[in-house]
C-alpha cells in the first residue's frame, strides 16, 4: 500500500476476515496496470522525479 502511494497508484485494497487483500479490477486495462504496478514496472526518476515505466528488470552497476 505504501508503494502504491508513494508513486499515486490507487491500489484496491479490500479487508476480508481482517486481512488486507488486493482487488482485483474489471476492465482489462486496469488489470494491466496492476501487473505491471506489482512486477516493479514503474519507478520515480531520481534527476526529474518524474513517474517512469521500465522496459528492462537488469540491475546496473555504477
Amino acid at each position: 500500500i505504501e508503494c502504491a502511494q508513494k508513486i499515486g497508484y490507487q491500489l484496491g485494497i479490500t479487508n476480508v476476515n481482517g486481512d488486507n487483500k488486493i482487488t482485483m479490477p474489471n476492465s482489462k486495462s486496469e488489470v494491466k496496470q496492476l501487473l505491471y504496478f506489482l512486477d516493479q514496472g514503474y519507478f520515480n526518476s531520481i534527476i526529474t522525479n518524474e513517474l517512469m515505466l521500465t522496459n528492462s528488470k537488469r540491475p546496473i552497476r555504477i
